[in-house]
């Protein structure tokens, strides 16, 4: 059965991942300055130092929204598909002033961060994207989790050159709580064996 021993339970694993779509980030179209009134742009997408993607962009006279223009192939599909798509722009008000600016989802409408793009772009939501690390086990995650620790501190787990002593704390207790972790799980699969006659 999938999913593990119980209906529904388990991490899903046949939804499409995140990672492998081109998306756009409102952050960084307002670093690059591509939301101003009357902007066009082009910007274009790499992977593995190849050419992946490619949008052009058209903000309104009022800032209000922006058009993107892009071609589309699905996955074993012959012919691109021409997109010509509108998106509206909102803001919200930040707690120390100034506002964030928002994609608003053109298929449901709620402000969002990132808008992916297919043959109807969208948030993550909507095209039912999961995260890499959601196929994970839970297992896995923590091992991940703890080998970015030792990228930032060596396997040594010593404050390298240039870090604050706080952070280094912070990131020791994290790993040390992400070992405990781990050592819990192993724990209880170890009793669960050994009342089934495993161990």
């Amino acid at each position: 059965m999938r999913g593990g021993c119980r209906n529904g339970a388990g991490r899903p694993r046949q939804h499409e991942k995140v990672e492998d779509y081109n998306y756009l980030s409102i952050s960084y179209l307002c670093r690059q300055g591509l939301l101003m009134p009357s902007t066009k742009g082009t910007l274009t997408w790499t992977r593995n130092g190849e050419k992946a993607g490619k949008v052009k962009i058209e903000v309104d006279d009022s800032a209000s929204s922006l058009i993107l223009m892009y071609s589309v192939r699905l996955r074993g599909a012959e012919n691109w598909k021409e997109v010509n798509q509108p998106i509206e722009l909102s803001a919200t008000a930040c707690h120390y002033g100034g506002q964030r600016k928002w994609f608003k989802c053109p298929q449901c409408g709620r402000n969002t961060a990132n808008i992916y793009i297919t043959t109807k772009p969208a948030c993550r939501k909507c095209l039912k994207l999961v995260y890499q690390s959601q196929s994970e086990t839970l297992v896995w995650r923590i091992w991940n989790m703890k080998r970015k620790i030792e990228g930032k501190l060596g396997t040594a787990l010593q404050k390298p050159k240039g870090m604050h002593r706080s952070t280094r704390s912070k990131l020791l207790d994290r790993y040390l709580k992400l070992d405990k972790r781990l050592d819990d799980i192993f724990y209880v699969r170890i009793e669960k064996w050994k009342a089934q006659g495993w161990w």
